[in-house]
């Protein structure tokens, strides 16, 4: 409030809205593509697997992947896949939906800046600590294109944080407990896995009503997300026939747990070297508090949950995982709190050895970076951003150490702390998205070209197949949802049998099962859209079913009356002929 008490937004969270909206809206926008003069919009293709659910059930197909097909459980983000099934109803043209689930994106990116805020002042007496951390969050690029890309991350990152807010919040009112109760229940149904931060917080604000001799509303903290797991897990069991998604199967079982603890763990620790080794260092920082650890306790659970599960599929990116990327603004909101205390906290050893330890930290991060020789090459806006991290990284080293060391000589820092809030703060935005903003300014962010080429290709065999055909696909998002035609998703997303046939190696989350006998040879798609990792003999293979080769990935069926053979081909040769010669796992390491 200001001195009449009337209240005002804070310039600094202004800004970081402002910016938020800017970047956002730009990169809404960048998605966009044309054919035949109508303007398009895509999403990521596993997102686009929920937007074919959520238009089927919005028909009134059910939920399920093909109209008239099996009910499988292919998704995993059943809350959001509901609220893409509205958007549908409500009548958006099939060409600008994807915009609706970007732009409602978008606005909660934008509520998560605010309730951030709120639980920044919560944790910190501080305004600059709120101000820091939004400004950072406001460009916290996994977090925007996960988001941004019709991921349900933006979502889980916005009602943890609520459910935290009210859990850390001193006296809770009636209200902030019906609003923790809805959090709580709301996280396993964005996600299932949710569980795993609604548990804790469930916890954390459970002690406290404890102690304050509220045992109802403890018991009922504790036991909600619980029993809204369990009775999403009988709705599951009721639709599907099964306890578990289907996806579960296809992601875990088979696969040994040492393969999916070592895969994770190295996923990780490239996570950690890309974009988190300064919210580490800074995070180091900290004397914790019971609030501070409760937040330090839901980063270190989702980095666990990351590690077990074996990581995500697209790590070649280098952007921090779906899992990760959720709680990122909590990992900022610890360093900056930890930068905090070394300018205002108590003197003590403890903090200054920490303090030297991060600056050695960033300085070592730094030199690997600038030895690495994917760091100097030709100049694109990605490696200029590299080079200024790796100075940024550098320059943050040596103020910590600086500071650490005239708070150890006792020397007066006077202004020093306000105005070198500056450094921690560039260094924060810089290195935790400037690289991957530079891939999105050169048009080479994750994938979203690709799935512009697969929107195209889908709507091309729709034009090209009569309305009964099948395909067969292992980008089973854009293509199936443009095209409108039965699918058989290869890759066994949506598909019982290929969820549970046995791992092939190398371990990939979700991409390591496949079975062309059943899903080509006995059930016949008249197109094969795409193959996965297939050899020699697995060509051959799917050829001995009477299937022509028409493209460099693609396959008809011989004797299939269903396919425009002809100009389908040409439309599989654009396809190939707009294929990148370079992509994430080219890209040079953080």
């Amino acid at each position: 409030m200001n001195a009449d008490g009337r209240r005002y937004l804070d310039p600094v969270l202004g800004l970081a809205i402002a910016t938020q909206t800017a970047f956002g809206a730009a990169f809404i926008a960048s998605a966009r593509f044309e054919v035949s003069g109508r303007t398009y919009f895509t999403l990521f293709d596993d997102a686009m697997v929920s937007m074919t659910y959520a238009r089927n059930l919005a028909e009134g197909h059910g939920l399920v992947w093909n109209a008239g097909g099996a009910a499988v459980e292919g998704y995993t983000n059943f809350l959001w896949t509901l609220w893409m099934a509205l958007l549908h109803a409500a009548g958006i043209a099939e060409s600008h939906v994807s915009l609706a689930v970007g732009l409602s994106g978008l606005a909660i990116l934008l509520a998560n800046l605010v309730v951030l805020w709120q639980l920044a002042r919560v944790v910190s007496a501080s305004r600059d600590t709120a101000r820091l951390t939004v400004l950072t969050v406001s460009l916290c690029y996994p977090l925007i294109f996960w988001t941004l890309r019709g991921m349900e991350v933006g979502l889980l990152a916005l009602v943890l944080n609520l459910a935290l807010l009210q859990a850390l919040s001193p006296s809770p009112s009636g209200r902030r407990r019906f609003l923790l109760l809805v959090s709580l229940g709301l996280l396993p149904l964005i996600r299932a896995d949710g569980i795993v931060p609604a548990a804790i917080v469930g916890a954390v604000a459970a002690r406290t009503f404890f102690r304050n001799g509220h045992t109802r509303t403890a018991v009922a903290v504790i036991a909600c997300p619980f029993v809204v797991l369990l009775a999403h897990t009988a709705f599951r069991w009721w639709l599907y026939g099964d306890l578990l998604p289907n996806t579960y199967y296809l992601k875990v079982s088979g696969v040994p747990l040492a393969d999916r603890l070592s895969r994770g763990a190295g996923t990780l620790w490239e996570t950690l070297q890309s974009n988190l080794w300064l919210t580490l260092a800074l995070g180091l920082l900290i004397r914790a508090d019971a609030r501070l650890r409760a937040i330090a306790a839901v980063v270190i659970a989702q980095a666990g949950y990351s590690v077990w599960v074996g990581g995500d599929a697209w790590e070649q990116s280098h952007y921090a995982n779906r899992y990760l990327a959720a709680v990122l603004p909590l990992a900022v909101l610890l360093g900056v709190r930890g930068v905090e205390g070394l300018l205002t906290g108590p003197r003590s050893v403890t903090r200054l050895v920490l303090a030297g330890v991060a600056g050695q930290i960033l300085l070592v991060a730094a030199v690997i970076d600038s030895l690495t020789p994917s760091t100097f090459s030709p100049l694109t806006w990605t490696s200029a951003m590299i080079l200024v991290g790796v100075g940024i990284k550098g320059v943050t080293g040596i103020w910590l150490l600086l500071t650490s060391a005239m708070i150890a000589a006792s020397r007066p820092l006077s202004s020093w702390p306000r105005r070198s809030l500056a450094v921690p703060a560039l260094g924060l935005i810089v290195t935790l998205s400037g690289p991957f903003i530079g891939e999105w300014l050169d048009g080479d962010a994750l994938h979203v070209r690709d799935d512009e080429r697969a929107a195209k290709l889908g709507l091309a065999l729709r034009e090209l197949t009569s309305p009964d055909a099948t395909i067969a696909v292992t980008w089973a998002g854009n293509i199936p949802y443009f095209a409108r035609r039965t699918a058989i998703d290869l890759l066994g997303k949506s598909d019982v049998h290929v969820a549970h046939v046995r791992p092939r190696l190398p371990f990939v989350p979700g991409h390591d099962k496949w079975d062309y006998a059943y899903s080509v040879g006995e059930l016949q798609p008249d197109v094969v859209v795409q193959t996965w990792r297939a050899s020699p003999a697995d060509i051959r293979q799917i050829q001995s079913y009477g299937y022509d080769h028409i493209s460099r990935d693609a396959y008809v069926r011989a004797a299939t009356s269903r396919v425009d053979v002809a100009p389908l081909a040409a439309a599989f040769a654009e396809f190939d002929r707009t294929a990148p010669t370079s992509g994430p796992s080219s890209r040079p390491q953080r």
